[in-house]
């Protein structure tokens, strides 16, 4: 199995994204398209390990869909503990 551990903040947003929507809770399409692909192309799936985490894995998954990266939730397999 093949997993990747996400850091949200500075992959999935960055100062580019900070300047183009005024704040860090929307994600740089992108970006989120980069990370989707290289899940597609090498088959892995996501381990949120970032502050994005939430209380449980669907408040994480929520919070993700709202900040534009719901492309990923369906490769999103868990969450490291707070």
């Amino acid at each position: 199995m093949k997993v990747i551990f996400l850091d949200v903040d500075g992959v999935l947003n960055s100062m580019e994204s900070v300047l183009l929507y005024g704040h860090t809770n929307q994600l740089c399409p992108v970006r989120v398209g980069m990370v989707a692909r290289l899940c597609k192309e090498t088959g892995a799936q996501i381990v949120v390990s970032s502050s994005w985490r939430g209380h449980t894995l669907e408040d994480t998954k929520e919070s993700l869909s709202r900040a534009g990266a719901a492309s990923l939730l369906p490769l999103i397999i868990g969450q490291t503990p707070k």
